[in-house]
């Protein structure tokens, strides 16, 4: 007897089935492979609050804040409230800081992010104290006291309390927010720097600081002065001939551009090497005394210009730029 195992022919019914168990493990097993990658891609930063300085500020709030962090976002401005209510001035200065002002409050109190939209939300649980105590902000030094009448020269004022300060005005000019201080010690307190603004007059200005329980004014706290000319060297040069100028005196500034001219001809070369000294290249002239008139264009707030004139302050002597002699007699002393 021979077994013939050759095996059975299936039919074309269990081929369909087979064909369609093997194209749906495929497709399974493809779906994995995906699901397994898009687990294995990185989502975008959660957002999260790592630093609140400072941490604490009046009832009344306009304590200006920054939160270090990170996931801000790179465009839109967030929402803060602070104890339910909504902080004002909120900047968003990069994917790592946020900048707001406090509302009113009270006591320990959360801070809330919300990001456009409502991308993401981050709670801060008692991030921020207000304090009932009147927390007054104090100056104790201003350096420089005195700077020229058209602004732009760095100011620092030294105190305490100094984080509560929400803006400034130097005389009669408009006021400067503390966005625009060049620097602050956020946390403690102890000094804002500031660039100096453009007066419209002369003299003594007061220094007014708001925020905090009370405004607090220093009057005579900054001086400010007009451009004079002091010392011209040389004073003399040749008609013929260009002349090296060094011009001293007070109230140049530390920024913004500055001009010179002798007899109304510009000078060339003009640098301006600190707030009081200037170099310049005094240009040719007839012969005779000229005024020389220093201008300076403050680049901060326009219009400021402003003039330093020294009357017959180059005198300009025909002939070479160098002198000759003759003769020296005697030719000998002792």
């Amino acid at each position: 007897m021979s077994l013939n195992f050759a095996p059975a022919p299936r039919s074309e019914t269990t081929m369909r089935r087979v064909f369609d168990r093997t194209r749906h493990f495929g497709l399974m097993l493809v779906l994995a492979i995906i699901a397994t990658f898009t687990v294995a891609i990185p989502s975008a930063s959660a957002t999260t609050v790592s630093s609140v300085f400072p941490e604490s500020g009046p009832n009344v709030g306009g304590t200006p804040v920054t939160l270090v962090g990170e996931g801000f976002g790179v465009s839109g401005t967030p929402t803060v409230t602070v104890g339910g209510a909504n902080a004002t001035s909120v900047v968003r200065k990069s994917d790592t800081e946020l900048t707001f002002v406090t509302p009113a409050g009270s006591g320990p109190s959360d801070i809330v992010v919300t990001l456009p939209a409502g991308a993401d939300t981050v709670t801060v649980t008692d991030g921020f104290t207000y304090d009932s105590h009147l927390i007054t902000p104090a100056v104790e030094t201003i350096n420089p006291a005195s700077g020229g009448q058209t602004g732009g020269e760095l100011i620092t004022i030294t105190g305490h309390n100094l984080q509560y300060v929400t803006s400034l005005t130097v005389g009669t000019s408009g006021g400067i927010p503390w966005e625009n201080f060049v620097s602050r010690d956020a946390a403690e307190g102890t000094f804002i720097s500031f660039m100096s603004p453009y007066q419209t007059t002369v003299g003594a200005k007061e220094i007014t600081l708001y925020g905090g329980a009370q405004t607090v004014t220093e009057f005579a706290g900054y001086t400010a002065n007009a451009p004079a000319i002091t010392k011209i060297t040389p004073t003399s040069g040749s008609t013929s001939a260009t002349s090296a100028v060094v011009i001293d005196g007070v109230g140049f500034a530390s920024s913004g551009t500055v001009g010179v001219t002798v007899g109304g001809v510009p000078a060339t070369g003009v640098q301006r090497v600190s707030p009081t000294q200037i170099k310049a290249t005094f240009p040719t002239n007839p012969a005779g005394a000229k005024d020389v008139v220093v201008t300076i264009f403050n680049a901060l707030t326009a219009p400021s210009t402003v003039t330093a004139t020294r009357e017959s302050g180059f005198l300009y002597i025909a002939g070479s730029s160098a002198p000759t002699f003759a003769a020296v007699t005697p030719a000998r002393g002792v």
